[in-house]
């Protein structure tokens, strides 16, 4: 399976706007993966910048996933965790 990694410019983009068409990148059939650390500066710079669609954010319409395991945490080249999105 391809696996597409997030940063915070992609999960701050898809959440921006409920009409965004990074959004498309969850119909795909994908193993999509980001970091705590993009998630952190996601919300950091949605907080201050737009405040409301930081719910978009935590909801299932831009981080889909079934609850993590510890099988979704896996280690990345120097030591990143990488939060797997399933």
């Amino acid at each position: 399976m391809t696996r597409v990694f997030l940063d915070a410019n992609v999960l701050f983009s898809a959440a921006w706007s409920a009409q965004s068409g990074l959004l498309r990148i969850w119909s795909l059939s994908l193993t999509r993966v980001t970091s705590p650390y993009a998630i952190a500066e996601a919300e950091r710079n949605l907080a201050h910048k737009r405040p409301d669609a930081l719910e978009r954010l935590s909801t299932s319409s831009v981080i889909t996933s079934k609850p993590a395991t510890n099988d979704h945490f896996k280690t990345g080249h120097h030591g990143v965790t990488e939060t797997v999105f399933v």
